[in-house]
């Protein structure tokens, strides 16, 4: 019987013994298996209760594993919220299977110090002889895919699956990005808010940019989780949030009723240091609640859902706006939307895309508007691409438009210009 895993010393030198170990007494026809459990949130852990209650979390986790693989071989720390072990399989569909049946066991709640906490994995999976031809490089392919599984967001991932350009990739992308942090070197476009009635502009969108030296422009949904693996989300949050407020301060001098909107990551809503943050950005840029929306998507509730709603409804209560953003595409449950304290709904492009070729699109754009205004919600249509849609929206009682048919998102300053330019007549023409 193997001993429970150490959790305050990474054991990485002992794994690479038992791998070297393992392979010379692989029967004939087997393939030695190496799967990866990374414990996520583990630093947000840390900050909302505590180091040691992280550390009894992450312990406790363990310990469950060592449990399910008792007589079956040691489990073995390799690093911050990471444990191995090593799977004879013959397969990389049973090596995956043989992860998915452990999860289901790994991510029952656990008590913790009083506080009942979710346990929340990702995995990745290697094997030999068919990822390397070095039993002791297994580490390192498991570690990969575990990459890619948190790429796209998957709870597991087997090392044949990844992209080939990915492989070796994902260290560079991570260094540079957070070189890019630290250099001050990303930027915010913003995208103008139109608001239908009045035919003015409402706000603008801050969205997030970056402009590699040697990849060029990358997507943020490629660079973010780079970001969020790096344990940086926090410090990325409070620079867009001061950013945004900066860069806008000319704006709200000008217009008082304009808003600012910046995107909330799900997991950031959780934090305890949400209010401080959000008001003392406030407070150093001199500006008014109601100048700002924070944009997030549905999947806010599958984080900590009463603390999320908790830290959303004291923000409101000082003025700030709150939008459900993307809203159709992702965990659309009613019951759970009536609790969103949420001022603003934003309709997916994707609806908006199609709705005047697609009646059925048409008439969900339709039904979600409706919606909105039942809970209080003004809404907000996102992929505005022409004057037909706009007119469209505007018939079915839509507030507010957003889209490439009034401006892609630029840097500020030419976004001024264009607030400047703007004519109502231009875009709101009576012959479409």
């Amino acid at each position: 019987m193997s001993d429970a895993p150490n959790t305050t010393t990474p054991q990485r030198s002992e794994f690479l013994q038992e791998l070297r170990r393992a392979a010379t007494v692989l029967p004939e026809g087997r393939a030695l298996g190496v799967i990866v459990f990374d414990l996520r949130r583990l630093l947000r852990t840390n900050e909302i209760y505590g180091d040691a209650v992280g550390d009894h979390l992450f312990q406790a986790v363990g310990e469950r594993l060592h449990k399910l693989r008792e007589g079956k071989g040691p489990v073995f720390c390799v690093g911050d919220g990471r444990f191995a072990i090593t799977v004879q399989a013959v397969s990389a569909a049973i090596l995956q299977l043989a992860a998915q049946q452990m999860l289901k066991v790994l991510e029952q709640p656990l008590d913790i110090d009083s506080h009942r906490l979710s346990v929340h994995l990702t995995c990745g999976g290697a094997s030999y002889p068919a990822h390397t031809s070095k039993p002791e490089t297994l580490l390192t392919c498991a570690e990969q895919a575990l990459s890619g599984a948190k790429y796209l967001r998957v709870r597991y991932m087997d090392y044949s699956d990844m992209p080939e350009n990915r492989r070796l990739g994902d260290w560079n992308i991570e260094r540079e990005v957070i070189q890019a942090i630290e250099q001050n070197s990303l930027e915010l476009y913003f995208q103008p808010k139109i608001h239908i009635p009045s035919q003015t502009v409402a706000g603008a969108e801050a969205l997030l940019r970056w402009r590699s030296p040697t990849r060029g422009y990358v997507s943020p949904e490629l660079f973010i989780p780079y970001i969020e693996n790096a344990g940086l989300s926090y410090e990325l949050q409070k620079w867009v949030l001061n950013t945004a407020l900066r860069l806008g301060r000319d704006w709200l001098d000008r217009y008082p009723d304009f808003a600012l909107a910046v995107n909330i990551s799900p997991e950031f809503v959780s934090n305890p240091e949400l209010s401080n943050l959000v008001l003392g950005a406030l407070g150093i840029w001199d500006a008014e609640p109601e100048n700002l929306v924070l944009e997030l998507t549905e999947t806010v509730l599958l984080w900590e859902r009463n603390r999320s709603i908790d830290n959303l409804e004291a923000l409101r209560v000082t003025g700030v706006s709150v939008a459900i953003d993307d809203f159709g595409t992702g965990y659309s449950s009613l019951e759970y939307f009536k609790d969103l304290p949420a001022n603003q709904l934003k309709i997916d492009k994707a609806f908006v895309f199609r709705m005047l070729d697609h009646p059925a699109d048409g008439d969900m754009v339709g039904l979600m508007i409706r919606l909105a205004h039942i809970f209080g919600m003004q809404v907000v249509a996102e992929g505005v691409e022409d004057a037909a849609s706009l007119h469209r929206l505007a018939a079915m009682g839509c507030e507010q438009a957003q889209g490439f048919y009034f401006c892609k998102p630029i840097p500020r300053d030419a976004f001024t210009e264009w607030m400047h330019a703007f004519h109502p007549a231009q875009y709101f023409r009576e012959d479409v």
